[in-house]
C-alpha cells in the first residue's frame, strides 16, 4: 500500500510538471508573436536586380548590386528579409528612369523610395544608402577569348604530365562593356591544386567569372594526361652558339652526357637528335674559360635530371 500511495504522487507531481513547462512554452510562443507583430526600425538590404537595360549597352565601371535602407516595419517582415524567408530582391526597371543623353543614367531616391513601397508594400523607407543610383554605360560587344587553365600542381616522383593539357572547350564568348571586353585577352580557371598527382587528371571547373561581363559558359572541362615516367641515358655533342663573326670555339670536352626522365611510351623513341646542348659564347669572360653547358632543344614533357659534366672548357680563336 505504501509503495502504490508513492507512485500516484509521483505520478501527480509528473503531471504537474508537464502542465507547467507547456503553460511556459505557450506564453513563450504568445510572447514572441506578439512582439513580432509590433513596428520596428532597422537597417536591410536590397538586392539589386537591373531590368530592361538598352539594347547594345552596357554598365561599365563599378556599380552597385545592393542598396542599403533604414526601413520602419513589422517584426514578421523584417525576420523574413534578415533570414531569407522572404525575398529582399529589388526590380530597377530602367524603361521607367531619367538620363542623361544616352550613356548615363540616373534613378533619385524618391524613385526608389517609390519601388520599395510597391514591391514591399509593409515597408516604410526612412533613409537610403546611397541615396541615388548613378550607371554608366558602354558600347556592348562580344568576341572569343581562350581559356587557360590555372595550375598549381605537383606530381609523384615516379610521374609526371606526359601529354598536352586538354580543355574543353577552348574558347569562350564573352559580352559586355567595349573597354573591359577588349582588355581581357583570356580567361582563367579556377585555381587547380593537387600535389603527388600519379593519375590522369579530368574533371569540370568552374571559371573566374569577371563581374559585368556575360559568359557562354561558366565551367570548361579541364584534362592533364599522367603517366609513369623512367629514366634514360644518352651522350650529346656541345656546340657553341652567339660566336663573333669570323671566329671558332675549341670546346673540351665536347661531348657530356645527359639525364633525363619521361613518359614510358615515349622514352624508346627518343634520339641525341631530339636534343641539343650549347655553351653561349656571348657569355664567355676574359678571366674565365670554363663555361655552363646549356640544354637549348629537348622534347616536350621531358624531365632533365642531370649533365655531366656541367661546365667545359671554352678557347675562342
Amino acid at each position: 500500500m505504501i509503495r502504490t500511495g508513492s507512485r500516484n504522487t509521483n505520478g501527480r507531481r509528473s503531471r504537474k510538471y508537464t502542465v507547467f513547462f507547456f503553460c511556459l512554452i505557450i506564453s513563450a510562443i504568445g510572447w514572441f508573436l506578439t512582439a513580432l507583430a509590433g513596428s520596428y526600425t532597422e537597417v536591410v538590404y536590397f538586392r539589386l536586380r537591373y531590368e530592361n537595360l538598352p539594347e547594345q549597352l552596357a554598365v561599365s565601371g563599378s556599380y552597385s548590386d545592393s542598396l542599403k535602407a533604414t526601413v520602419k516595419t513589422s517584426g514578421y517582415t523584417l525576420t523574413g528579409l534578415k533570414y531569407g524567408t522572404q525575398s529582399n530582391e529589388l526590380a530597377l526597371d530602367f524603361s521607367r528612369f531619367t538620363h542623361k543623353g544616352k550613356k548615363l543614367f540616373y534613378i533619385t531616391s524618391q524613385e526608389v523610395s517609390d519601388l520599395i513601397a510597391k514591391q514591399f508594400p509593409s515597408i516604410s523607407v526612412v533613409k537610403l544608402f546611397p541615396d541615388s543610383l548613378f550607371l554608366n554605360f558602354e558600347q556592348r560587344i562580344t568576341k572569343k577569348v581562350p581559356v587557360k587553365a590555372d595550375l598549381k600542381i605537383s606530381y609523384d616522383a615516379d610521374y609526371g604530365q606526359a601529354d598536352s593539357i586538354r580543355i574543353k572547350p577552348v574558347f569562350v564568348t564573352i559580352t559586355g562593356p567595349k573597354d573591359e571586353v577588349e582588355q581581357t585577352a583570356f580567361i582563367a580557371t579556377e585555381p587547380i591544386a593537387r600535389t603527388d598527382l600519379d593519375k590522369t587528371l579530368s574533371e569540370k571547373v568552374p571559371l573566374t567569372l569577371a563581374p559585368g561581363l556575360v559568359f557562354s559558359d561558366s565551367t570548361v572541362s579541364v584534362e592533364i594526361p599522367v603517366e609513369a615516367f623512367s629514366e634514360k641515358v644518352i651522350e650529346l655533342d656541345v656546340t657553341a652558339v652567339n660566336l663573333p663573326q669570323k671566329s671558332a670555339a675549341e670546346i673540351n670536352p665536347k661531348k657530356v652526357t645527359l639525364k633525363f626522365s619521361a613518359p614510358e611510351a615515349m622514352l624508346e623513341k627518343l634520339k641525341p637528335e631530339d636534343f641539343r646542348a650549347v655553351i653561349d659564347a656571348s657569355k664567355r669572360t676574359k678571366r674565365k674559360s670554363d663555361m655552363r653547358i646549356i640544354i637549348a632543344k629537348k622534347p616536350a614533357f621531358v624531365k632533365l635530371l642531370g649533365i655531366s659534366p656541367a661546365k667545359t672548357e671554352v678557347k675562342i680563336k
